[in-house]
């Protein structure tokens, strides 16, 4: 299996060359699941219910975000997916969607995996003057995971982008209802997301009254059944310098999980269903030919008492 342990975590990867990962989350470095002491779990599947539209997601898994770099290139040509691969151009054009199927050849991807951390290299296919090697280490420091990753800008133009983490979790697979709480002191809009729930059939009926702000955190009042959130807090309303960026707990489980950052993120986006919620902290990325540009995210993960 594809895993590094040290005496408190277990982490699994999802590491296949040779088969796509997803047309939209980079294939290097996905952490399908994280064991704490040999029996929590905190990573989930993007969907769980068959027939839903998914972009197949899985865990600690990211995304390089420059869609409008698709718009270069005419029907039938390619375009560069940073952390993907070369995907090819839809008979309508525009921007990539990460709703709509691709044709893609995958960049080429090598891992190495040692006791307590793995090492994943993605070699560019230059395309558009785009051209970029990722290195991304991930590794464990007691009940710490953390990742190191280097852009490396091997094209003739400057990459501009923006890079985030999806952070697929649950606190032992506990379905997401009244008893969990998302600790967000950075986001000065967090009461918005009062408003913020959706019906999955239809994303256009908006519903109120399943989560409501309390002081710096997001409660749930009821189960998520049958319902998403989807909320949006730009740079300009973030406040990170007053405390950590996030931390997910459950009034009756033991449990907790927190993100911490090597950067000021620049946007902050919440997503979930009924089985996961997703925390999405994105960095600015801009790196000149010849340049490498390097950050560092960590997530802790901790059992002790019940709040």
């Amino acid at each position: 299996m594809n895993t590094i342990r040290n005496e408190r975590l277990e982490v699994t990867f999802r590491y296949d060359p040779q088969t796509l990962f997803s047309e939209r989350f980079e294939a290097a470095g996905v952490v399908e699941q994280v064991c704490l002491d040999g029996t929590w779990r905190f990573c989930e599947p993007e969907q769980r219910i068959a027939g839903r539209v998914t972009c197949s997601g899985t865990g600690l898994c990211g995304e390089y975000v420059w869609d409008e770099l698709a718009g270069e290139a005419a029907p039938g040509e390619q375009f560069p997916k940073l952390g993907v691969g070369l995907l090819t151009q839809r008979p309508e054009g525009g921007p990539y969607n990460m709703w709509r199927h691709y044709e893609t050849r995958p960049f080429p991807l090598s891992a190495r995996f040692e006791a307590d951390r793995a090492v994943f290299v993605q070699e560019p296919l230059p395309c558009l003057g785009v051209a970029a090697r990722i290195t991304k280490t991930v590794g464990l420091n007691g009940t710490c995971l953390y990742t190191e990753t280097a852009l490396e800008n091997l094209g003739s133009r400057p990459l501009q982008l923006r890079e985030y983490q999806h952070n697929f979790v649950s606190l032992n697979g506990e379905p997401v209802g009244p008893g969990y709480r998302l600790t967000l002191p950075m986001d000065g809009e967090i009461e918005q997301i009062a408003d913020a729930a959706y019906d999955v059939r239809d994303f256009r009926l908006r519903r109120s009254g399943f989560m409501r702000a309390e002081g710096d955190a997001i409660v749930w009042c009821k189960p998520m059944d049958g319902h998403g959130w989807h909320k949006v807090t730009t740079e300009a309303s973030l406040h990170p310098e007053r405390g950590a960026y996030w931390k997910l707990t459950h009034d009756r489980l033991p449990l907790s999980v927190c993100e911490e950052l090597s950067f000021a993120p620049q946007e902050l986006v919440l997503w979930g269903v009924e089985h996961c919620i997703c925390t999405e902290l994105y960095i600015p990325i801009e790196v000149q030919p010849g340049q490498t540009f390097r950050w560092k995210r960590q997530w802790r993960f901790e059992a002790g008492q019940p709040r």
